[in-house]
């Protein structure tokens, strides 16, 4: 068991191992969901998992972060912080493979890769870094879920506004709320410059996060643009036949174009003169209301 500080070398590589092993079992298991949603299936995964270690560490095992941060790691600390270090490795080289997130995201990850590390090689900060893992990744399923109802075509339904509103008051809650005590707390103690620069740094990034979140929100849910929403039980290229009355698909429309065109056998009178007196054509409107009207 090779060491370095308090980092098991041996179980972070398998903990990486088999992140990727998991990653690619998921692709043979479901063959036709794309590698976003492998990957993002395996953040659900790792934030119920450390969630529920740091919150033991936290609430069960102690010591309690409110008053006792700074002193040296414990043996379950190490261990959580090992997971989430190799977890958060993976996903970093994931976004960086694939260029899926922003500035803000990335510098989210390395600022936590680096965290991680100067817990597990310095052997201390692990009481209130696993507060900081509990109240971070304890949000994440629920914006992992609105991510899934929106590709599997549930962004405007009722599910996805109520998933919506629970991501955005728990964000807030544990990140503004718990994490404002938190970081209060954590400079009354008797802390290091380093840990508390740490501390400040991932306030700064919840902060940062929470308003893009806002905006987000706002832009989503104000009332100007709640009017302009439009139900998702339509498809796209429907069109109604007069604004009122149902729906009939781009194909039916092609359809009844071409098959109300008369043929000139059709528009032929007896005496051989065409006739465009009762022949109607199909005309469609800019605004996707159809019609039909005389020649």
């Amino acid at each position: 068991m090779f060491k370095i500080g308090d980092l098991d070398l041996s179980l972070f590589c398998t903990c990486l191992l088999a992140w990727v092993a998991v990653y690619y079992l998921l692709f043979y298991l479901f063959p036709t969901r794309g590698a976003e949603w492998q990957c993002r299936t395996i953040t659900v995964s790792h934030a119920v998992v450390i969630s529920f270690m740091a919150g033991w560490c936290c609430f069960i095992q102690g010591p309690w972060p409110l008053t006792d941060a700074g002193g040296p790691n414990t043996r379950l600390q190490i261990v959580t912080a090992t997971i989430c270090l190799s977890y958060f490795i993976f996903d970093f080289s994931w976004c960086l493979y694939y260029q899926t997130e922003g500035f803000t995201m990335l510098l989210h990850h390395f600022l936590s890769i680096i965290g991680l590390l100067v817990t597990l090689l310095v052997g201390k900060y692990g009481t209130e870094l696993v507060a900081t893992i509990c109240g971070g990744e304890i949000t994440n399923p629920l914006l992992q879920l609105r991510w899934f109802l929106r590709e599997t075509g549930h962004k405007n339904s009722l599910a996805a506004e109520v998933v919506d509103w629970m991501f955005v008051c728990s964000f807030g809650f544990m990140r503004l709320g718990v994490g404002t005590i938190l970081l209060y707390c954590y400079f009354t103690q008797p802390t290091d410059n380093l840990g508390r620069f740490g501390a400040v740094c991932i306030y700064s990034l919840g902060v940062i996060f929470w308003v893009n979140i806002m905006q987000f929100a706002f832009k989503k849910y104000s009332g100007k643009n709640r009017k302009k929403r439009t139900p998702r039980n339509k498809s796209e290229g429907e069109v109604t036949t007069n604004g009122l009355n149902g729906v009939k698909s781009q194909k039916t429309l092609n359809s009844e174009y071409i098959n109300s065109i008369p043929s000139q056998g059709e528009l032929k009178r007896a005496n051989g003169c065409l006739n465009f007196d009762k022949k109607h054509l199909v005309h469609r409107k800019r605004n996707g209301v159809v019609k039909q009207d005389r020649l």
